[in-house]
This record gives C-alpha cells, sequence and structure tokens, in this order.
C-alpha cells in the first residue's frame, strides 16, 4: 500500500498544486486519510484467516474488500460533514486513491489465494 501511494504522491502534488495551489495538498492528504486507514482496517483480517483457514481466505479477501468500501464510505462522510474542505478536489482524490488502492488490493489477494490454493493441492511425497 505505501509503495503504490509513494509512486502516485509526487505526481498527484505536483497536479494539484499545478492546479489548486498549495493550500489544495490538505484535501488531498485527507481523500489518502480517508482511503488508506478503512484498505489497512480491511486487511486485518486476511492473515487470521490464511493462517487458521486457508481454505476460506478467498473469502476473506472478498468480504474485506466489501468492509472496505463502507468503512471508506463512513469516513468520507463524516469528513465532508464535519471539516471544511473543497469536495471537488476531495472527492476528486478520494477515487483515485480509492480505485489504486483497490486495484493493488485486488492484485495482492489475488496472489494470496492462488499461492495456498496451490500448496492446498500439491500432492504431497
Amino acid at each position: 500500500m505505501a509503495i503504490v501511494i509513494a509512486v502516485i504522491w509526487p505526481v498527484g502534488r505536483a497536479v494539484t498544486v499545478a492546479w489548486w495551489g498549495p493550500g489544495s495538498v490538505s484535501d488531498m492528504a485527507a481523500a489518502y486519510v480517508a482511503t488508506a486507514v478503512p484498505a489497512a482496517l480491511a486487511l486485518l483480517p486476511i492473515p487470521v484467516v490464511a493462517r487458521l483457514w486457508p481454505a476460506n481466505v478467498g473469502f476473506a479477501v472478498f468480504a474485506g474488500t466489501g468492509v472496505r468500501l463502507l468503512l471508506t464510505m463512513f469516513v468520507a462522510l463524516g469528513y465532508q460533514l464535519a471539516g471544511d474542505i473543497d469536495l471537488h478536489r476531495f472527492l476528486i482524490w478520494l477515487v483515485i486513491f480509492y480505485t489504486v488502492l483497490l486495484a493493488a488490493e485486488t492484485a495482492g489477494g489475488a496472489i494470496l489465494v492462488w499461492r495456498l490454493q496451490r500448496r492446498a493441492t500439491t500432492p504431497k511425497p
């Protein structure tokens, strides 16, 4: 997750400052927090399920994606209601960060499921 954002942040910051000025980076940072915190929380059950019930890790990855969507919506809604922000900038960056993190989470989950399924179906000598 941090590697993905480390690639996006410098380019996104430069574009944000060029379009909206230096004060707009705070909306970008708020959008990152509104997507990164729920993403991290949604990933917590996956190692537990992978360790205890490896056959069900696919369900845990899929459920984590749903939990992440709901948590992101609630965090973003709370920030919009409580914070003094420009919704245009905030929502643009929220969608960008959410989509990029979703792609990274989906790729990581698919690789994890593939490895655990391969290990479960490989015959032992």
